[in-house]
């Protein structure tokens, strides 16, 4: 899933609620971006889509010992989140 824990609720959503999914879903994939250009090398796994005020700065380094990747981790911070 993409954009996990984003979505448009209904064609009748309020104005803002779809202002402020697509800035989330914008701000995602910039942080998808600049994660894939500062390491070209990385598996697709291991690229950061959530940004550092939804993560609290948590990162799977602060978890070596689980073996979790990067999308695995923000699919758990997005679940433990809802």
């Amino acid at each position: 899933m993409f954009f996990a824990g984003v979505g448009i609720h209904s064609p009748n959503a309020n104005r803002d609620e779809k202002a402020d999914t697509i800035n989330l879903m914008v701000s995602r994939f910039i942080n998808l971006l600049k994660s894939a250009v500062s390491n070209m090398q990385q598996p697709v796994s291991s690229l950061s889509m959530l940004g550092e005020e939804e993560t609290g700065g948590v990162t799977v380094e602060d978890f070596p010992d689980i073996g979790l990747d990067q999308q695995d981790l923000e699919n758990l911070i997005l679940e433990l989140s809802e």
